[in-house]
């Protein structure tokens, strides 16, 4: 069975124009190592035009500790539904002070749909994909529109789904960056540990 498509997956159709200019610049740089692709994109290939999408969970310290290293004022949104616990919230306030981030962008659903699509805030309990559309559909449609790319954390192993996942791919008229997709757990786990203990203790 396939799993259903992540937010992100569901934002619009993909251009063609799109597809084939993801498809050239994986072919040119996606044997880069992540460092370097965040590099080329941020500094050359999007300029003020790319932003990061993280969660600040476990696994967000090592590409916000990549990208502070290239660029500590470039966007990092992060999709605020309402229902994180108060360790995640946490978690995002000390990375983003720890590594310098300067530019962090909270997105929320709009109060006006959820007043009108879940005023309870149980709607996830009876309709997954109705809950999901207001709290992370649209609020990171939103967040990713004004930008022509965005990075992410992804990476091959963490499903089957992902097991041909490319570097650059169009998602609706954007182009989404996942620098670490072709790193192991090993690669994860020996680059958490060279950059100290508190990327260690987020990643371990």
């Amino acid at each position: 069975m396939l799993a259903k498509p992540r937010p992100l997956d569901r934002i619009g159709d993909v251009d063609d124009g799109i597809a084939a200019k993801a498809a050239g610049l994986d072919a040119l740089y996606g044997h880069l190592k992540p460092i370097e692709i965040i590099e080329r994109s941020a500094r050359e290939l999007f300029l003020d035009e790319i932003a990061a999408v993280s969660s600040f969970g476990a696994d967000s310290a090592v590409l916000l500790h990549m990208i502070a290293k290239i660029d500590r004022t470039l966007p990092v949104i992060f999709l605020d539904t309402g229902k994180h616990f108060e360790e995640t919230l946490g978690y995002r306030d000390a990375l983003a002070a720890d590594f310098g981030l300067t530019n962090i962008r909270v997105i929320k659903p709009e109060e006006a749909a959820l007043e009108r699509i879940d005023p309870t805030g149980n709607l996830h309990q009876s309709n997954t994909d109705a809950c999901c559309d207001v709290r992370k559909v649209e609020p990171l449609a939103r967040g990713v529109a004004p930008f022509r790319a965005w990075l992410t954390g992804r990476k091959r192993f963490q499903a089957a789904t992902r097991a041909a996942l490319p570097v650059f791919e169009a998602v609706g008229p954007r182009i989404r960056i996942n620098p670490l997709a072709h790193w192991t757990t090993s690669d994860q786990r020996i680059f958490a540990q060279r950059m100290g203990a508190h990327v260690v203790r987020l990643v371990r």
